[in-house]
């Protein structure tokens, strides 16, 4: 069986994945999470391969699972913090325009 994939699609995932894991904040990531969602939709409406619309929906659940990671660590740092008088709060997830619906 011969495969569809095209070679760019695959450097623009390997990308996507690397630009993942180096983000540094639930923004980045929510980000990527977007375009992601946005690729997969367009691959779709112009009947794109599968594969392709797989890969894209691959890094939207990397994306989706790296934010949970952050925002886990976020909930475990602000559990763990005594409050004194030069420590910030950390935002809340409403504050970053982070809803359940939105992931």
């Amino acid at each position: 069986m011969v495969s569809d994939t095209n070679p760019t699609s695959l450097i623009h995932f390997d990308t996507a994945k690397r630009e993942l894991a180096l983000a540094s904040s639930i923004d980045e990531v929510k980000q990527i999470r977007d375009q992601a969602e946005a690729i997969r939709q367009y691959i779709r409406q112009q009947k794109g391969s599968f594969e392709m619309q797989n890969q894209a929906a691959e890094i939207k659940l990397r994306a989706e699972r790296r934010a949970g990671e952050m925002l886990r660590e976020q909930e475990w740092h602000k559990g763990a913090a005594t409050p004194s008088h030069d420590v910030t709060p950390l935002p809340k997830h409403e504050d970053l325009g982070i809803t359940w619906m939105s992931f």
